[in-house]
């Protein structure tokens, strides 16, 4: 009795060390993702400023052209002999305003497409919100101290007033569903904070199937899943699974495995492998967790859709 009760106390100091050492190297893999994030977000917004600064020298210097062509052109004009039959300033004024004609058009196209491309830059900030209070709740700066579960989409209704000529931006809006405008949608980290809770109960009952069991079972589910250690094992979205054999524990430490690398598609698909107790503790993490995935498609189909706006509007 003595030996078994001293194994339990090795095995549950062992469990406790490993959890955390696992816990202590995704803390390090978080922040050097961070970091990683935000040295991108800074070169991201060095090219921006970059690129605007190009757009304007290149506008300052078609201006100044079309403006010494103009002139040049009167200049050249006014040095031709008039006909002496007629008014001579009536003339003059004919000549002067056919000669403006040319350049009112040109500088109107210049101004419809500076006005194109100042709406693909705000279309573009706008789905870079999108994203980032997808996957944080927020803007990618801000200091938050506590991650909130779901984020509002009240961006949607200004895409949809920003982009209402373009048919492919108000067709991906049209698809956001009404449930999640007007109750939000969980974000990446509050589905990654959830899951640890679920994934442990997931693991306590695991040896439970779909037709339930005694008091006695769910015990014994409990102590096996206390012997039973997920050891760090390098996953990946190519493995096959043999669906004839199950196994909770392997199918739970995948799942596991994608949640932590922020690899959500690759988790619902795994989790919705599981059966018995433990897929009925899954379900309503798994539906956040559909829901999620369905609207980030979207803002990355806008996105991609903006950043390509930004770049045909570039001149």
């Amino acid at each position: 009795m003595a030996l078994e009760f001293e194994r339990r106390r090795n095995s549950g100091i062992a469990e406790t060390d490993l959890d955390a050492k696992i816990e202590q190297q995704r803390r390090a893999w978080e922040a050097e993702l961070d970091a990683q994030l935000k040295r991108a977000a800074i070169a991201h917004a060095e090219h921006l400023e970059r690129v605007i600064k190009t757009q304007k020298q290149i506008h300052d210097v078609e201006n100044e052209q079309l403006v010494q062509v103009v002139v040049e052109g009167n200049r050249e004009r006014d040095r031709r002999p008039l006909p002496l039959s007629g008014n001579k300033f009536d003339r003059q004024i004919g000549m002067h305003s056919s000669n403006w004609r040319p350049s009112k058009k040109t500088l109107k196209s210049r101004a419809a497409k500076d006005l194109e491309n100042r709406r693909a830059k705000i279309y573009w900030t706008i789905c870079q919100s999108l994203t980032d209070a997808l996957v944080s709740g927020g803007t990618a700066g801000a200091q938050s101290q506590k991650t909130p579960y779901k984020t509002t989409l009240k961006e949607i209704a200004l895409l949809k007033q920003l982009t209402e000529n373009d048919t492919f931006a108000q067709s991906v809006c049209a698809h956001f569903p009404s449930g999640a405008i007007e109750r939000g949608v969980p974000t990446e980290q509050g589905l990654i904070k959830r899951f640890d809770r679920v994934h442990k109960l997931a693991r306590c009952t695991a040896q439970i199937g779909d037709e339930g069991g005694t008091l006695l079972r769910y015990v014994a589910s409990w102590l096996q899943s206390l012997v039973t250690f997920e050891l760090p094992a390098a996953y990946s979205a190519d493995d096959r699974l043999d669906l004839n054999r199950y196994e909770p524990y392997e199918l739970l430490a995948r799942c596991r495995h994608f949640v932590q690398q922020k690899d959500l598609l690759n988790a619902v698909r795994v989790a919705n492998l599981i059966r018995g107790e433990s897929a009925r503790i899954f379900s309503d993490w798994l539906n956040d967790a559909k829901a999620h995935l369905e609207v980030r498609l979207l803002v990355e189909l806008l996105f991609a859709h903006a950043q390509a706006t930004g770049i045909r509007t570039t001149y």
